[in-house]
């Protein structure tokens, strides 16, 4: 949450960097017990008591940039580890068609420093550049996951609709590729 509120409403005397370098380490410890770090950003209605807990924790805002949090900490970390999660590619398709749907409704998705905001500093680029780096780690990860990251595939094309096709085709030929394995399987 220091990350978010760091993200969301910096403040003078408060480094970003130091508070993502230590959600790193947090990240990294949760990373090692096993992939039940993941449930504290998988949504409500999926049964995620963890997240429902969160959620009674904090604001409506910073629940809203939990897809900021995410993957700010993904990309300050080394993802291999991750990818090899079954639960990894659902989550995160999830963070980041909200991170989209964040970007699209006009919502900052890296907010402004004061000394920013006094120099009228628009961070439109910070926030493509997190989509974008978002994107590319997708983009990598859906080939590498594992057969089992693909039990929701509908629901995660759904999530994906007409917020980014080029993600969703990714997803559809990663699956058309395991059909034809099965199709020279029986030949």
């Amino acid at each position: 949450m220091d990350l978010i509120s760091a993200k969301v409403a910096p403040q003078e005397g408060t480094e970003a960097q130091k508070v993502l370098d230590w959600s790193s380490r947090v990240l990294q410890r949760l990373v090692e017990e096993g992939p039940a770090w993941l449930a504290v950003f998988c949504p409500a209605g999926k049964g995620s008591e963890l997240y429902e807990t969160l959620r009674d924790a904090v604001s409506d805002q910073h629940l809203k940039m939990l897809p900021v949090a995410f993957y700010s900490l993904l990309l300050a970390f080394d993802g291999e580890e991750l990818i090899r999660e079954q639960t990894f590619l659902p989550v995160a398709v999830d963070m980041y068609t909200q991170l989209l749907q964040l970007f699209t409704e006009g919502a900052p998705v890296v907010a402004l420093s004061q000394k920013e905001q006094s120099l009228h500093i628009c961070n439109l680029g910070d926030s493509l550049l997190l989509i974008q780096q978002a994107r590319q780690l997708l983009l990598r990860a859906i080939p590498r996951s594992p057969p089992g990251s693909f039990s929701n595939l509908q629901e995660m094309l759904d999530l994906c609709g007409d917020l980014d096709p080029e993600l969703k085709a990714a997803l559809i030929s990663t699956q058309s590729g395991e059909d034809l394995l099965e199709e020279e399987l029986l030949f």
